[in-house]
């Protein structure tokens, strides 16, 4: 029988030889991932600036946004005031004309016309007379498909007519279907002129023409 020394002796060479080949393995494994690690590239990722301005940034142009109203847009406590209308210029009357001739009857843009104007629109009808015939001072109210809107148009322009204007009467010229309605025998074209302004604005059509 083996003695207890030599036990012993068989353990720790068992031991060593055990430890040997752990290291010798683990050698083994670091120096292949070394060279794995030779043999495959690293790949670094780059790293610019992640913001940077631009030399010329393009865009569009918006222009005013220096404005100090855009300061109170989002301050709902900020009452900004608000634009009043402006009050429509008074128009000079004629040369000659006495304000209290029009007698404030003036009808406005849209405005129906009142009873008097509707009862002369049921007037005998206007005279006609040729194109070639038209002379003087005159003033032009447009074409009209019948003769009832013509009549009607008179109605109301003669109602602004100033008391120079008592001279002044209503032709009518037939042209392809249609009536063409002048007031003739004016004053002058620069009463005319003043009257064609006043029947613009109550919404209808006024040239004024010379000899």
């Amino acid at each position: 029988m083996m003695s207890a020394r030599l036990w012993v002796r068989l353990f720790v060479v068992t031991f060593v030889l055990l430890v040997a080949a752990v290291i010798v393995l683990l050698y083994r494994d670091h120096q292949r991932y070394t060279l794995e690690s030779a043999l495959v590239p690293i790949v670094k990722p780059d790293t610019p600036e992640t913001k940077v301005r631009p030399k010329d940034p393009e865009g569009m142009d918006i222009p005013n946004t220096e404005l100090s109203i855009y300061e109170h847009l989002d301050d709902k406590k900020t009452k900004l005031p608000k634009p009043s209308t402006p009050a429509a210029a008074p128009v000079a009357p004629a040369e000659g004309v006495q304000e209290d001739a029009f007698d404030g009857a003036v009808p406005q843009e849209g405005e129906a016309p009142s009873e008097e104007a509707s009862q002369d629109s049921a007037s005998p009808d206007i005279p006609f007379m040729p194109a070639s015939s038209l002379k003087g001072n005159m003033m032009d109210l447009g074409f009209f498909p019948t003769q009832e809107e013509a009549s009607q148009t008179w109605a109301r322009a003669k109602t602004v007519l100033p008391p120079t204007f008592g001279a002044a009467r209503p032709m009518l010229v037939r042209d392809q279907g249609t009536f063409h309605l002048y007031i003739v025998d004016i004053p002058s074209l620069a009463q005319g002129g003043e009257v064609c302004t006043i029947l613009t604005k109550i919404g209808l059509l006024c040239q004024v023409m010379g000899p």
